[in-house]
């Protein structure tokens, strides 16, 4: 119920109140009716915004903000997740399997991890095509939650293997392009 009905509902008991919409009343009532539905319109969407599962505008930008760069490029049920990972994320996630949950709140779907322990080095190689911006986001993110003792690597980019796939190229089509390692790790 909008402030104008309500008011009215709340004079009319009393009776002397004129609150037919062509009196002084009325219109006063409405002046202060659409002051009144403004305020609470914005007071709706502050609340709003204030919760992850609800937000979907300048709520999600400020937290992906704090964590990096406003992700445009997803849908806001993705944003959503991503931030509801991210925040979800503890002190026993710094392992294996909570790097499946990093990569989440990054946006990451599509990823290879290798780990080297005899030089202490771990490589992730992220598939997909992800803007500039976002790529280097990404692997910022990756460098700042693994051990610093650790040796990282991170490959983005590429042509994902899929793709290569639904070319339906035979070998011999595929081996005369002549590829080099790096040309089909950064191959668009």
């Amino acid at each position: 119920m909008r402030a104008l009905e309500s008011m009215i509902k709340k004079l009319a008991p009393l009776g002397i109140y004129d609150t037919r919409n062509t009196s002084n009343i009325y219109a006063e009532l409405s002046a202060y009716a659409a002051a009144i539905d403004s305020y609470r319109d914005l007071l709706d969407e502050a609340l709003r915004e204030c919760f992850i599962s609800t937000a979907e505008t300048f709520g999600l930008e400020i937290r992906e903000r704090v964590v990096g760069d406003v992700r445009s490029d997803c849908s806001i049920e993705q944003r959503r997740n991503m931030l509801s990972t991210r925040a979800s994320l503890g002190e026993t996630d710094y392992n294996l399997a909570g790097f499946d949950k990093f990569m989440d709140s990054f946006g990451v779907q599509d990823y290879t991890l290798s780990e080297s322990p005899s030089t202490q080095s771990v490589t992730v190689t992220i598939t997909g095509d992800y803007p500039g911006n976002t790529e280097s986001w990404i692997k910022n993110q990756i460098e700042l939650i693994l051990p610093a003792h650790l040796n990282m690597n991170v490959y983005s980019g590429g042509l994902r293997w899929s793709a290569i796939d639904n070319n339906n190229d035979t070998y011999t089509a595929f081996d005369s392009k002549n590829y080099t390692w790096e040309q089909l790790n950064t191959q668009k």
